[in-house]
C-alpha cells in the first residue's frame, strides 16, 4: 500500500513538474508572439525604427529560448530582412534571409509553404539587382506555394501577387502588372479593408503602375 502511494505521489509530482513546465514554455512563447505582433504593426503603420528594434528584440529572444536554428528564428529573420528590403538595405538583409531558408528548409523541407515568403523577398532582392528573370521565377515559385497552401483569398497570397507585380512592372509589362495589382487590392480590401496600411500600399503601387503607363502612352 505504501509503495503504491508513493508511486501515486511520484506520478503527481511528475505532472505537477510537467505542467509548469507547459506554462513555462507558453509564457516563453507568449513573449515572442507579443514582441512580433509589435513588431508587424510598428512596421505596417511605417515606423520602421521602433520596428526594426522590435524585431531584432524577438530574434536575440528566440535565439536564447529556443536555439539558434528554431523556426521561431527563422521567422525573426525574415521579418528583419523584409524591414530591410524595404529600407533598400538589400546586402543586409541577404544573409538573413539565406539563414531563414535554411532553417525551414531543415524543418519542414523544400516544398513546404513556410519557404514561400522568404523565397519571395529573395526575389525582391534579384530584382532590385537587375536579376529580373530569377526575380520572376522565385516570386511565381513563391504564389504557388502560399495558394496551395492558405488559398486565392488569403492577405499572404495578396502579398505574392503585389510582389511579383513589382518585379513585372520593373520589366516595363505593364498590363500584366497591373491584373495583379488589382487582384492583390481585392483581396485586401475585403480582408484587411480599405485603410489598413498595407492595401493603401498596394494601392500606391498601382497608381505609380497607371502613371508610368499614361507616361509611357505620351511618349
Amino acid at each position: 500500500m505504501a509503495a503504491i502511494c508513493q508511486r501515486l505521489l511520484d506520478h503527481a509530482a511528475l505532472e505537477n513538474r510537467l505542467n509548469i513546465e507547459l506554462t513555462q514554455a507558453a509564457a516563453k512563447s507568449g513573449e515572442w508572439e507579443r514582441l512580433n505582433k509589435e513588431s508587424t504593426t510598428l512596421y505596417e503603420h511605417g515606423d520602421l525604427e521602433k520596428a526594426e528594434a522590435a524585431i531584432q528584440q524577438a530574434l536575440a529572444f528566440a535565439e536564447k529560448t529556443y536555439g539558434a536554428e528554431d523556426p521561431h528564428v527563422a521567422t525573426s529573420l525574415n521579418n528583419l530582412a523584409t524591414l530591410y528590403i524595404r529600407q533598400k538595405r538589400f546586402q543586409e538583409a541577404m544573409p538573413l534571409i539565406q539563414g531563414a531558408l535554411a532553417i525551414r528548409e531543415k524543418h519542414f523541407g523544400y516544398d513546404h509553404p513556410s519557404i514561400a515568403i522568404p523565397l519571395g523577398n529573395l526575389a525582391a532582392i534579384y530584382s532590385a539587382g537587375g536579376l529580373t528573370s530569377v526575380a520572376e521565377a522565385l516570386a511565381r515559385k513563391a504564389l504557388v506555394m502560399i495558394i496551395k497552401d492558405a488559398g486565392s483569398q488569403h492577405p499572404m497570397t495578396a502579398q505574392c501577387l503585389n510582389n511579383l507585380a513589382t518585379i513585372l512592372m520593373d520589366q516595363q509589362r505593364f498590363d500584366e502588372a497591373e491584373s495583379l495589382f488589382r487582384r492583390a487590392l481585392a483581396i485586401q480590401q475585403q480582408v484587411l479593408g480599405a485603410d489598413h496600411p498595407v492595401t493603401k500600399e498596394t494601392q500606391a503601387n498601382l497608381e505609380q503602375l497607371q502613371a508610368a503607363k499614361r507616361g509611357r502612352a505620351g511618349r
